[in-house]
């Protein structure tokens, strides 16, 4: 399954970091994603959110259900709808800081085409979004201390 991985560190206690990747509603300020719906309680199991995203001039629709969570340490929600996979948030106390840890683990649709695409854009695009998510996540936190 492909992976796209990145790290960031916060410069926040890592229980109000942990608040902030839980709920939907915060990540919008930080996601290229528009939140168009959610349910249950932020970073409780079963809780989802409901998804629009732009890729390559189209908008898909996913929703992730939170599979896995230990607070104040680990996030996982399992993706679902035009791509399938896992986002993976841990965290970890970094003296007064917070190291994340973010990877999004997706199954590529469409056989060996899939694959081929995946080589030649689509990896790169989802790292580059990830990266980008780390980068307005750590400002988003920052400003909000």
């Amino acid at each position: 399954m492909p992976k796209s991985e990145g790290s960031i560190i916060i410069n926040i206690p890592i229980e109000k970091a942990f608040d902030i990747v839980v709920d939907p509603e915060e990540m919008t300020h930080y996601v290229s994603s528009t939140l168009t719906g959610f349910g249950g309680k932020p970073g409780e199991l079963e809780s989802y959110a409901e998804w629009s995203y732009p890729v390559a001039g189209m908008k898909l629709n996913a929703k992730t259900t939170v599979s896995e969570v230990k607070k104040p340490n680990l996030l996982v929600q399992e993706m679902t709808g035009a791509m399938q996979g896992k986002w993976i948030w841990n965290l970890k106390q970094d003296g007064k800081n917070t190291k994340v840890d973010y990877c999004i683990e997706y199954i590529v649709p469409g056989g060996i085409l899939g694959k081929i695409a995946n080589t030649l854009f689509m990896g790169r695009m989802n790292q580059k979004n990830l990266d980008k998510t780390l980068q307005a996540l750590k400002a988003y936190c920052e400003s909000n201390i």
